[in-house]
């Protein structure tokens, strides 16, 4: 399966220190026969339906293992700023869990408060003070990871990743990826100063791997649609993402090996920060 985008699962976030509710919902929808590639269309039927299967297994993997970050004001004061959505992963090395993201959401975080007095970091239903846990951070792979306390662990409801080994080996060209985040495009408000935050992901060929990025182009006319209304158009804006999960994908099997950093102006490629080579302790103690 060359692409795919497994359109998602949503959840009511709001911005409460106590917050509990959280209500998911996966929207299927038939895959419309006119946006399917000409060649896919060419393949024997049992082959299109395997094809559509695993590539529905494995995005419903990688979906579950993307957490959503929200920077914003208190609940109380919710009509007093906007918030922030961002994605990341939550990750366990030896005993210890953590949140991998974007280096830059970090960043934002920081410069909010700077100038904000009331500003909260939420990741999934658990209120985090992200800036305080940051042990690891590098601008320029564009890569961060925060310490998620144990009690934090029961209000974070998408799926911890636990590597066998750490860290993983090197991506390679050629190599496949499955990726999932929450994108600006497709927030919806539910009239409460609520968000729904509906995730999006797909599998991509790794054009090109280095040491300091993974990228893979879009090439949209082979991307196959397997869930949700539309594959985002070319332009969309799909800022939000940024920390997403990026899965190697072999066989059936998925490891996580990278987060995402960005996707280029005209939707046409994605960049992701590896995670081969990146070690910390848990008592590192980053400054923001």
């Amino acid at each position: 399966m060359v692409g795919g985008w497994p359109a998602a699962r949503a959840c009511h976030i709001v911005m409460r220190p106590r917050g509990r509710a959280r209500r998911y919902t996966v929207r299927i929808m038939d895959i419309p026969e006119q946006i399917l590639p000409e060649g896919f269309l060419a393949l024997p039927v049992e082959l299109q339906q395997r094809i559509i299967a695993d590539g529905h297994q494995i995005g419903e993997k990688v979906v579950s293992h993307a957490t959503q970050v929200l920077i914003g004001p208190p609940w109380r004061l919710r009509t007093k700023g906007h918030v922030n959505h961002a994605s990341g992963v939550q990750i366990e090395i030896a005993g210890t869990r953590y949140l991998a993201t974007a280096a830059h959401v970090i960043r934002a975080g920081a410069k909010r408060l700077r100038n904000e007095q009331h500003v909260l970091f939420q990741v999934g239903n658990a209120i985090v003070p992200l800036l305080e846990r940051v042990v690891y951070l590098d601008d320029a792979l564009d890569l961060a990871f925060v310490r998620i306390e144990d009690v934090e662990c029961r209000d974070i409801a998408t799926a911890c990743w636990r590597p066998t080994s750490w860290p993983p080996s090197p991506v390679v060209d050629d190599e496949y990826v499955a990726f999932a985040g929450y994108p600006r495009r497709y927030v919806e408000y539910d009239g409460r100063g609520g968000l729904i935050l509906n995730a999006i992901g797909g599998i991509l060929r790794v054009d090109s791997a280095s040491d300091r990025r993974l990228t893979s182009v879009l090439a949209r006319s082979d991307l196959i649609l397997q869930k949700g209304p539309e594959i985002p158009p070319q332009g969309s804006e799909l800022g939000g993402m940024s920390g997403g999960p990026v899965f190697r994908v072999k066989d059936s099997s998925i490891e996580l090996v990278a987060v995402i950093k960005e996707d280029s102006q005209e939707f046409d490629a994605y960049f992701f920060a590896p995670l081969a080579g990146v070690s910390f302790e848990p008592s590192d103690r980053i400054a923001v």
